[in-house]
């Protein structure tokens, strides 16, 4: 049985449009929004690759 969590990881498609869920339907507030390029394509192997990162609490 799980007692907490400790974060939670998605891949989504329209990242505005589940921010805005987030914030306007359950009230939560981003806390951290980066995008990482050319560093996270050289750690994954895959040219090209963007990656953003956004924590709500």
């Amino acid at each position: 049985m799980f007692t907490r969590a400790d974060h939670v990881a998605m891949s989504v498609r329209d990242m505005e449009h589940v921010i805005a869920f987030y914030r306007d339907v359950i009230g939560m507030r981003v806390v951290f929004d980066r995008t990482f390029d050319e560093p996270m394509a050289r750690l994954i192997g895959v040219e090209g690759t963007v990656v953003r990162i956004v924590h709500t609490v």
